[in-house]
């Protein structure tokens, strides 16, 4: 009688798209990667003394962000926090650009 083998299950990408992570906020998850993006943002805007390069790079990263955390959200409170965030991304995208 021979043993039997089970299958190895396949690994876990090391990185997951934000959609993967964030598949099923709660509320209080959502709430939190808003404060986050807020803080960045508002982080970002009064650095001066970073490249255009590495700034650009941060208002990705707050975009991805704001987009995983909203993507399921259907309240108007999350959706106008993260509008305003975006928003101001935009403005410090188009400054950056005028430089």
């Amino acid at each position: 009688m021979e043993p039997q083998l089970n299958a190895i299950p396949a690994p876990r990408p090391f990185y997951s798209s934000p959609s993967e992570i964030y598949s099923d906020e709660s509320p209080d998850v959502i709430q939190r990667l808003l404060s986050r993006s807020e803080s960045r943002i508002a982080e970002l805007i009064e650095l001066d003394n970073m490249s255009a390069h590495l700034k650009l790079i941060h208002l990705q990263n707050i975009e991805s962000m704001i987009t995983a955390a909203t993507r399921q959200s259907n309240d108007q409170t999350h959706l106008t926090r993260a509008q305003i965030v975006l928003m101001c991304c935009e403005e410090v995208r188009n400054r950056l650009q005028l430089r």
